[in-house]
């Protein structure tokens, strides 16, 4: 039943029939679907199917981008293509019994259809062909390029304003100046950014990176290859320890940049993330602890407290965005890549951040994850021990960021198991960073 589900939804859609799915619905199914523009909410197998027909549907011919079952749900990638159009839209059905109780709509951002031009550049003459990447969840611009050499390049279009993560932390092509500046080059004595070329253009900057894919390929997940990569980061953290960077984001952004104001901004937009950011806060206030929803709910209205306490602590550039997706392990230097989202600011919230993205699907692992990323940074940057307050702040900026995606994933997650595990993660982020809320 579940393999067939994702086809037939998708039949249905296309031919603008959805009632052929009356029989995959249960009587008592709850609809809700977040677009562009606003949400829409149904309840009973008849107002799901009527929302599912009509502004949540797809217009054109509709194919399975991706598919992914599980026990008890389904995550659906569906892209619909007309006249120059390329609409997704990511469903996530919950399911009981073989039939659907609970239907979630999100957009995701059309896959380009038209490359953009690129600037006068040297290396933008070698080019053989290209080839648009689909959006990531950042929402940036990328493309593949092979030389007429044969090497593999890809290159990311940066635009002030030009998504809606640059609009949130106000980055106007952050990597690129990062690399004229020579920042990126010190970076490079420690860990490998890959960044090979920032090119001007009339509207920002092309930024050029070389392929590592095999890299990315063999993330660090044993502990030995994490204390490898971990020492590296702390090499960099050491490296800049009381250097300005005048490149590096505004921690101020930083922390309001995955806050229900950038879901209100992006409320037009298709990108999928702001859609999630600003439904998974809602989730998060009914999942939370009543006093740590309260007291995060406080910090996303005004967040100074928190930053006058995190600007207090040891400083240091940080790479912002460490996650399992931009880290690898080569025969050389540890591969991390998108410097997007780098800041400076205390290590304590590079650890939780690490943390959070690489261990978050269960207390033991974000316990293990976080206890070895502090032993490998307290100890980067010179000067005394950190304060007693660090960790619970570093947690804290963290959770201000990522509450949303523990309130999506422990109501919206597909998976029962999923959901269970969500709800687990943030109990245990929860007990660590009330002792920050209440010296707050």
């Amino acid at each position: 039943m579940t393999e067939t589900l994702g086809r037939d939804l998708a039949r249905a859609l296309g031919s603008d029939d959805v009632e052929r799915l009356r029989d995959r619905y249960d009587p008592g199914a709850s609809f809700e679907a977040h677009l562009p523009g606003g949400s829409i909410v149904a309840e009973g197998r008849d107002g799901a199917l009527a929302a599912l027909g009509g502004r949540a549907g797809v217009p054109g011919r509709v194919r399975i981008v991706a598919q992914r079952a599980s026990r008890g749900g389904l995550v659906l990638r569906l892209e619909a293509t007309g006249d120059r159009i390329a609409l997704r839209r990511r469903h996530l059905l919950h399911l009981r019994r073989g039939r659907v109780v609970h239907h979630v709509v999100y957009p995701e951002r059309a896959r380009v259809t038209e490359l953009p031009r690129l600037p006068e550049d040297p290396l933008v003459r070698r080019i053989r062909s290209r080839r648009a990447l689909d959006p990531g969840i950042s929402g940036s611009t990328g493309e593949r390029w092979r030389l007429r050499d044969g090497r593999v390049l890809f290159a990311k279009h940066l635009r002030p304003g030009g998504s809606w993560l640059t609009r949130a932390t106000g980055a106007r092509g952050r990597e690129a100046e990062l690399f004229v500046s020579g920042h990126l080059a010190q970076v490079a004595e420690a860990l490998d950014h890959a960044v090979v070329a920032a090119i001007p253009g009339p509207d920002g900057w092309l930024l050029v990176t070389e392929d590592r894919t095999e890299a990315l390929a063999r993330p660090p997940a044993t502990p030995a290859a994490r204390r490898r990569f971990l020492a590296a980061v702390a090499a960099v953290h050491g490296r800049f320890s009381g250097q300005a960077v005048p490149a590096a984001g505004c921690l101020a952004d930083r922390l309001l940049a995955f806050s229900p104001r950038t879901a209100a901004r992006e409320l037009a937009g298709s990108d999928l993330a702001p859609k999630v950011i600003g439904r998974g806060w809602e989730l998060f206030a009914d999942v939370a602890p009543p006093e740590v929803a309260e007291g995060v709910s406080v910090l996303l209205g005004g967040p100074e407290p928190l930053l006058a306490a995190l600007e207090r602590l040891p400083a240091t550039f940080l790479h912002g965005d460490l996650r399992p997706a931009n880290v690898g392990l080569g025969p050389g230097r540890p591969v991390v890549l998108d410097w997007g989202l780098a800041v400076v600011g205390p290590p304590a919230f590079e650890a939780a951040w690490w943390a959070f993205n690489s261990g978050w699907r269960s207390p033991q692992g974000l316990d293990r994850r976080f206890t070895e990323a502090v032993a490998a940074l307290r100890r980067a940057v010179p000067g005394p021990p950190w304060p007693r307050r660090a960790i619970p702040l570093g947690l804290l900026a963290t959770l201000v960021q990522v509450g949303c995606w523990f309130g999506f994933e422990a109501v919206q997650a597909p998976d029962p198991a999923g959901r269970r595990r969500a709800r687990e993660g943030l109990a245990w982020w929860a007990e660590r960073v009330r002792p920050a809320l209440d010296d707050l």
